[in-house]
């Protein structure tokens, strides 16, 4: 039978450490559970963890299909591991009690780490299960573990500045891993459409699809764009993902395979190598505020994500060559400003 994990009790000096600012050093274990575009988002706060000390590592904790998403994002860093959240013992993290023993696999992760930061829904703070089940099996103290939430919750402020906020004001400081992404205010400048246009693409990738039907434009529109990019020349490819494939009436799947030969994506795996293979100088990336829109901009690629219902100066994909358009207040951008800004 595994013994239970045990962690020493901080020596004087070690207590004294904890009891000092947090400055990053050594391990973060992180654990998140949400959507792809929502995970995509959270790289930033991992990239910023990596940079803040030379010996920072962190384990992610995360669902196993967004493991290669993670590699193709962060690259193959030796510092950066992964281990699945539905793995036994986390199923069991909010409950009382909690898992008493950790498996081998996990054991070292708990006892190297020197905090934990979650982004599971919720704040898991000292009174909540969770939060006592991971310093029971971690040994850490309550501020060594942080809770953050899934959802900015100041007004105008973008994710990655609202994770960069709450872990500055509990006494963990992290710079934004790009000021030219991000500036001091919260902002990202790369969320409206102030950027100079793009060069008019070779290629055009069309996904006109969202995990939620409230966060996608009108297909109307996207074919509208369609038939604009083939009167000027531009070849036109179009995908169909994972959502689409559970949510789409078959009409609507037939309709969009028999007209515009849209290519399907059966997994997250597929979509990250689908969008590897673009070429960054030629190919355009057009779709709704999802998760392929965030992968494609974290690749570095032309994106140009529509917003409705969503915010995208929470929500906006980040990258050098990114915009958003409309959403917020805005509401749904017209048709013909969306033609104009990817064809030009």
């Amino acid at each position: 039978m595994t013994a239970a994990l045990t962690r020493p009790e901080p020596r004087r000096e070690d207590a004294a450490e904890l009891e000092a600012p947090d400055r990053g050093r050594g391990r973060t274990l992180l654990f998140h559970q949400a959507a792809l575009g929502d995970f995509v988002l959270m790289l930033s706060l991992v990239r910023s963890l990596l940079a803040a000390d030379e010996d920072a590592a962190v384990t992610l904790v995360v669902p196993w299909k967004h493991h290669g998403v993670g590699r193709a994002l962060l690259g193959e860093d030796t510092r950066v591991r992964y281990l699945d959240v539905e793995l036994f013992e986390f199923t069991r993290m909010h409950a009382t009690p909690g898992p008493s023993i950790l498996s081998p696999a996990l054991r070292d992760d708990f006892a190297e780490a020197e905090r934990v930061v979650t982004l599971l829904g919720g704040h898991a703070g000292p009174g909540d299960a969770w939060h006592g089940n991971i310093r029971r099996l971690s040994g850490l103290p309550s501020n060594r573990i942080y809770g953050l939430p899934t959802r900015p919750d100041a007004a105008a402020e973008h994710l990655t500045a609202t994770h960069r906020r709450l872990l500055r004001q509990r006494g963990l400081v992290l710079e934004a891993e790009d000021a030219d992404v991000e500036g001091e205010d919260g902002r990202v400048p790369n969320a409206t459409s102030q950027l100079p246009p793009p060069q008019p693409p070779r290629r055009l990738i069309v996904h006109p699809g969202a995990g939620s039907p409230m966060k996608q434009w009108a297909p109307a529109h996207f074919e509208q764009l369609i038939a604009a990019a083939k009167d000027r020349g531009v070849e036109v490819r179009c995908w169909i993902g994972e959502a689409e494939q559970a949510t789409w009436p078959a009409e609507k799947l037939t309709h969009w395979q028999n007209r515009h030969d849209a290519e399907t994506l059966t997994s997250t795996a597929d979509l990250v190598r689908a969008l590897q293979e673009l070429d960054v100088e030629t190919d355009h990336v057009v779709g709704n505020d999802s998760g392929p829109a965030h992968v494609a901009a974290a690749l570095g690629l032309a994106t140009t994500a529509v917003f409705g219902p969503t915010d995208p100066a929470a929500w906006a994909p980040r990258g050098p060559r990114s915009i958003a358009l409309g959403g917020g207040v805005a509401g749904w951008p017209d048709e013909f400003d969306v033609i104009r800004r990817v064809l030009g």
